[in-house]
């Protein structure tokens, strides 16, 4: 029989029709007011200033000193209160220098601690009396530099503190009989002394201690009974 149609013989034509046909790739245009983008641009900048703001300045408040950083490690400079611009590798830890109160009472909520934390004193005559102290001092100014270095930061000045106190408080109590320190006869010269003690103290170097206060001297129980 008669072989059909052959079936190439439509291919070019299929082709040619398609490379006279334009190829139309759908496009937006955008048209923007020139009106409208001034609100974007300055909110742009205004985010990008407030970031580089944040990104570079610091302020120290008032009532500390700013030991300034840079990677890490002191550079020897103080900065005053205030705000200061520094590039982002550098920092400052502010010191407080104003004057703090370190309590250390029986009475809980009281103190620095949340229990009893007053002192037990044994005095001259072997009576053991519970001292509640206050503690003001604060940072010498001019020595931040050296108690960052060698110390550390605020909470181990006050660690010292309390430590130092606890330990001169019992020393000085130990000059002088219970009865004396819990009727008040002697409690001039034994917060002198306690105060005294603190001040010569190499551990507390840099820290000036203003004031030793002896708020409350307990005896034993079966001495007030």
């Amino acid at each position: 029989g008669r072989a059909g149609p052959r079936s190439d013989v439509s291919v070019p034509v299929v082709l040619t029709n398609l490379r006279r046909q334009p190829i139309r790739i759908p496009t937006t245009n955008i048209h923007l007011n020139s009106k409208a983008a001034i609100p974007i641009i300055f909110a742009f900048l205004v985010v990008t200033s407030g970031m580089g703001f944040l990104l570079f300045s610091h302020t120290v408040p008032e009532g500390h000193n700013g030991v300034k950083t840079s990677w890490g490690a002191t550079t020897g400079e103080v900065l005053n209160p205030g705000l200061h611009f520094m590039p982002p590798w550098q920092g400052t830890y502010d010191y407080p220098v104003r004057q703090h109160l370190y309590v250390m009472s029986a009475t809980k909520d009281e103190g620095a601690t949340l229990q009893d934390d007053s002192i037990s004193v044994i005095a001259d005559d072997e009576m053991t009396v519970d001292v509640d102290a206050a503690i003001g001092f604060r940072t010498d100014p001019t020595e931040s530099v050296w108690l960052y270095e060698n110390i550390g930061m605020f909470p181990e000045i006050k660690d010292r503190v309390r430590s130092q106190a606890r330990e001169c408080i019992r020393e000085s109590g130990n000059e002088h009989e219970g009865m004396a320190l819990a009727t008040g006869e002697a409690r001039a010269e034994f917060k002198a002394d306690s105060k005294k003690c603190m001040e010569e103290s190499e551990n507390l170097q840099g820290v000036e201690i203003v004031e030793v206060s002896i708020r409350n001297i307990e005896p034993p129980q079966e001495v007030i009974q």
